[in-house]
């Protein structure tokens, strides 16, 4: 794997006639994270991606090591990167796709056995691409893009199409390049992949970054808190919060949610006032009710 490596993307920009799809992105990706590019479809992540890799022509600068891309002689050995779609000549089997690529970067021979097992393909590796499935060929673009082991890995939705065993291949092929000091950025649209893998998480909308937080604390950061509490007895407590300065929603029979206060805050309040608690915990909305508030979308607007 090639030496840990930042990554820096300023002001990223790209329009199309009068229709601007990305609008100004800027953001740092520090080695050793991996960080999900959340977005509804149109929103700008494919092509951000594509601009950060030189791959369409916009503005903006994006620098690898704090240098670009382009001024690298082995850029293979810097990024690797898949986006939807099927790569190679159709009549040609994955291990011979793969060894000419090898051949081309100058990869070790050896290295393809190694990619071909880490995406579940070694069985399927002499047969033709053409005949592969959108699944399996989701795994050969994946293959390639670790067949360099680079120091940073740029994946456009990668597991679309996967059955629950390629779901977990992606996860744990991510999570090692992490661990080995490698800066991951991932898109996806499932936002619950996204909440389990990532380590910090960016949302763009209409092509402008609308959120940016570690994946720990994002909810807090973007949610609005609440805590819920369940008491024995109800009689009084909406009297007592409005006393005490708190908005008071009743949930249903002993059953309240208090904004403006953290549970570990509210709790020695209740307790100074004689109030029998039953349940007393912090709430915040998940990530799909963010997802949905941050972008301003419905749910009828999101296609699967």
């Amino acid at each position: 794997m090639a030496p840990a490596t930042q990554v820096e993307a300023r002001e990223l920009r790209k329009t199309y006639g009068s229709c601007t799809v990305v609008d100004g992105l800027s953001f740092r990706l520090e080695p050793g994270t991996v960080t999900g590019f959340v977005g509804p479809n149109g929103s700008g992540k494919t092509t951000t991606l594509k601009l950060m890799l030189g791959l369409v022509r916009g503005e903006g600068t994006t620098l690898f090591g704090g240098r670009p891309l382009s001024s690298y002689d082995a850029p293979q050995g810097i990024v690797g990167a898949t986006f939807d779609g099927r790569i190679g000549h159709p009549r040609m089997v994955a291990a011979r796709h793969l060894r000419a690529i090898a051949e081309l970067h100058g990869v070790s021979q050896r290295r393809i056995a190694t990619v071909l097992d880490l995406v579940g393909l070694t069985s399927a590796s002499l047969e033709r691409i053409d005949t592969f499935s959108l699944g399996m060929a989701q795994r050969l673009n994946i293959a390639v893009a670790l067949l360099s082991e680079p120091a940073v890995l740029v994946v456009d939705e990668p597991t679309n199409a996967l059955d629950p065993e390629g779901v977990l291949m992606v996860r744990s092929v991510i999570r090692e390049c992490a661990d080995r000091g490698g800066v991951v950025l991932f898109s996806s649209h499932l936002l619950a992949e996204v909440e389990t893998i990532s380590d910090r998480l960016m949302v763009i909308s209409h092509g402008v970054l609308v959120a940016d937080a570690p994946a720990a604390e994002f909810q807090r950061t973007y949610g609005e808190h609440r805590a819920i509490v369940r008491v024995e007895s109800d009689a009084h407590l909406p009297e007592l919060l409005e006393c005490l300065g708190y908005t008071c929603e009743r949930l249903g029979d002993r059953h309240f949610a208090v904004r403006g206060v953290l549970a570990h805050e509210l709790g020695p309040l209740l307790h100074r006032s004689g109030v029998a608690v039953c349940e007393l915990r912090d709430d915040y909305p998940s990530l799909e009710e963010l997802f949905f508030r941050i972008t301003g979308l419905t749910h009828a607007e999101v296609k699967p």
